[in-house]
């Protein structure tokens, strides 16, 4: 059948990650495919296990988030075209709920099978991609806040934890950031709590975050949440809720290939999860830059 390389992440969802990747491998083994197994220790082994080519025709992503965003930076650097599938096995997993990728071992091996795939585009910050969000401001820097251990015992719900206390703290302080968009020609400037650059739809656990998001259509999908009051930011909360944000007076929402960043405070970007660059930056779309598997 051929090589393929499993790039895993142990701890990752709990150790769903390790007992996925034994699955696969008495499926795939009966197929006569040959598999290497990558398990990732330490940040960036993910990227430099996807860079470095060892002759495979597969790679294949089991983690969450951030074990996905090291593979694709692996990927795009190393200028790798061999196709792409994603085993979604974190507390989140955004991405993989957008494509309805398979999250058992029985569906996935069928997924592979089948060898359909279909090019997608991914997003770059500066020197790195991503291929799910780019986004700067209020939540952006839960994933990494919360501790490894707290995401194994609690899951998401620690997520949810880490929002409330970030929310109670940073709105009761200074909330918000000046924040300058170049696109073109056009030029906003405007005082923002959030802002998010999609390339899928689901975005921090949120599906429809994006609701015109399009994997394939060459461009991203920008939200820009204002300033607001606390009264507004209920009335908004409730919009998301019912997914009428995008008409919320206090949104602005658009597609972009390319956008410029500025804000006159020290600000990181979060890329999928993981921490970036401070801006300013440079944020553009690489168009059908991968091939994912798909069901």
């Amino acid at each position: 059948m051929g090589r393929m390389k499993i790039i895993v992440n142990p701890i990752s969802g709990r150790e769903f990650g390790l007992e996925m990747v034994k699955r696969l491998i008495v499926l795939f083994s009966q197929d006569d495919w040959e598999v290497l197994t990558c398990f990732t220790k330490t940040k960036g082994d993910g990227k430099k296990y996807a860079m470095c080519d060892d002759g495979e025709d597969l790679i294949i992503a089991i983690g969450g988030d951030g074990t996905v965003n090291e593979v694709v930076n692996g990927m795009y650097h190393g200028k790798r075209e061999v196709p792409l599938a994603i085993l979604p096995a974190g507390t989140v997993n955004d991405f993989g709920n957008h494509m309805n990728l398979p999250r058992n071992a029985t569906d996935f091996y069928k997924m592979i099978q089948r060898g359909k795939t279909v090019p997608i585009d991914i997003g770059v910050c500066g020197e790195h991609a991503f291929i799910n969000v780019c986004a700067g401001g209020l939540f952006t820097d839960i994933a990494y806040t919360v501790s490894d251990n707290s995401k194994s015992v609690m899951g998401r719900m620690a997520y949810y934890l880490e929002a409330v206390k970030e929310f109670h703290t940073k709105f009761s302080s200074k909330k918000s950031f000046s924040l300058r968009v170049k696109t073109g020609n056009t030029l906003i400037q405007t005082k923002a709590l959030l802002f998010i650059i999609a390339n899928s739809g689901s975005v921090g656990g949120i599906q429809n975050i994006a609701p015109e998001a399009d994997v394939q259509d060459g461009l991203l999908d920008v939200l820009i949440f204002e300033e607001m009051q606390i009264t507004e930011v209920i009335e908004l909360l409730a919009d998301i809720r019912f997914g009428k944000h995008p008409d919320n007076h206090k949104v602005m929402y658009f597609k972009a290939e390319e956008l410029e960043l500025f804000s006159e405070e020290s600000m990181h970007v979060d890329l999928d999860g993981e921490e970036g660059e401070e801006l300013p930056q440079i944020v553009k779309v690489e168009k059908s830059a991968i091939q994912l598997c798909v069901l």
